[in-house]
């Protein structure tokens, strides 16, 4: 049997919000082997159900009478495996009241919780897993996956080390600490956690990918042609997955081998046209074929699915893998304000001190959708606005989103002149968030009086281009 992995593939995160660049559904069923055989896990298959949040039995019932550890595992394994999640819970609830000792029965608890979309608790269970029995590798896989989910990277590391230590034949916690890594910027020891999975485990195109998208992001002489051979094999194994289709196109248009890349990119705006990164991709084909036309319309598309990243000011390294890459977003950002002037694009936000502020950019990692963030930010314009006093710029805030509440509030530096920061801290402590979530946040407002001189900005770049060519 699979254990599912539990962190988020690369293919899921590392393009800047591939999720909803699908139109909002990540492809099911994608993990990795582990070396837990069906007797240590539940089935991941099996409907999931909302967790009971105590120990005791629900209204009407009885508690049931506890059983020993390795009747009340099995008794669980089956009630999963039937999709009876909720029985399963009660089951482990009862054993672990009689039996407070047993690590197997916290690290069960942990994999439903987990499964149930109960993270605190999942994790609590992991971490009692851990402190009852502490080379229980399994249980320190899975506090890493947790962490890593919540964007508790360095703790996530240090679980994760342990877990490889405890199991080092294991290419699935080699390859849950390549991801941790590389989200750390820990990017040659990432892949090589991710080389030392592929040489442990048989071929699994999931962490082929990971390996790939990790090789593209470095960038150095020879990792193109490995990241095309790694998708290669990914593809081979897994055909129909257009995700892994996806990073291959990637990887070509990064190599250059724009008439590979344009084709795949075709494919997969046949089966769907909204899909925003290879709406990118195929744009990126167009402009550097002189096809200026089609450029903006397939950018005008992406961007109308992830409005903050297709922008020259959304550009990352780590998502835009191809040289001329930010040289595209920003004749597009000129192309289309040029293009809309007059029409769709709405007066400047701010006219004076009293005016609002603009969200420039938005960027999440961890257990959180931009639907549930963007919203509730984009209420604080004005009172944020006060917080700058008479100055403009850029603000820069990272935060924690714990349940509904920002935590750990942190402006970077260098901010606004005047700014007031523990006016910024109380207006995002203000916020609720329409549904509880767990992941961290970093959101870039703008406010300035006139927009930013896109046509200054698009020069450079094209001369880039120009000489690259």
């Amino acid at each position: 049997m699979r254990r599912p992995r539990p962190l988020t593939p690369l293919a899921l995160t590392l393009l800047g919000g591939l999720t909803l660049g699908l139109g909002g559904v990540a492809p099911a069923g994608r993990g990795a082997p582990r070396a837990q055989a069906a007797a240590e896990s539940p089935a991941p298959e099996a409907p999931a159900a909302a967790a009971p949040s105590a120990d005791a039995a629900p209204p009407g019932r009885e508690p049931a009478a506890a059983l020993e550890p390795e009747a009340a595992l099995l008794e669980a394994r089956r009630l999963h495996g039937r999709g009876d999640l909720a029985a399963a819970l009660r089951v482990l609830q009862t054993a672990r009241l009689a039996h407070p000792e047993e690590a197997k029965i916290e690290w069960m608890l942990g994999r439903l919780y987990a499964e149930s979309g109960s993270s605190r608790q999942a994790e609590a269970s992991f971490r009692k897993a851990t402190l009852l029995d502490s080379h229980y590798g399994e249980a320190w896989s899975d506090l890493a996956a947790i962490l890593e989910r919540r964007g508790a990277w360095r703790d996530a590391l240090l679980a994760a080390n342990r877990a490889v230590a405890l199991l080092p034949s294991d290419a699935g916690t080699h390859a849950d600490r390549a991801i941790i890594r590389y989200q750390l910027g820990q990017l040659d020891a990432a892949i090589g956690d991710a080389t030392q999975a592929s040489q442990l485990g048989a071929p699994d195109p999931d962490q082929l990918t990971d390996h790939a998208l990790m090789r593209l992001t470095r960038g150095r002489d020879g990792d193109a042609a490995e990241a095309q051979a790694l998708l290669g094999r990914a593809r081979a194994l897994a055909p129909l997955d257009d995700m892994i289709t996806l990073a291959w196109a990637q990887a070509m248009l990064s190599a250059e081998r724009t008439d590979a890349a344009a084709a795949t990119f075709d494919m997969l705006l046949a089966r769907n046209p909204r899909q925003a990164w290879a709406a990118y991709g195929r744009g990126l084909c167009a402009f550097r074929g002189g096809d200026h036309e089609r450029a903006r319309e397939l950018g005008r598309t992406a961007r109308s699915v992830l409005p903050d990243r297709f922008t020259a000011a959304g550009y990352d390294r780590r998502a835009f893998f191809s040289k001329d890459a930010r040289a595209y977003l920003t004749w597009l950002d000129d192309a289309l304000r040029t293009e809309d002037k007059g029409a769709a694009t709405p007066a400047p936000a701010l006219t004076g001190p009293s005016g609002t502020v603009r969200i420039q950019q938005l960027m999440l990692r961890g257990d959180c959708g931009e639907d549930t963030v963007r919203p509730a930010l984009e209420t604080i314009g004005e009172p944020l606005a006060a917080c700058f006093g008479d100055g403009t710029g850029l603000l820069r805030v990272k935060f924690r989103l714990v349940a509904t509440r920002a935590e750990d509030v942190q402006v970077v530096s260098p901010s606004p002149a005047g700014l007031d920061m523990g006016c910024v801290s109380r207006v995002l402590g203000s916020v609720t968030f329409a549904r509880a979530a767990h992941c961290t946040a970093e959101v870039r407002w703008n406010r300035a009086v006139t927009p930013l001189p896109l046509l200054e900005r698009a020069i450079p770049g094209l001369r880039a281009l120009r000489k690259r060519r």
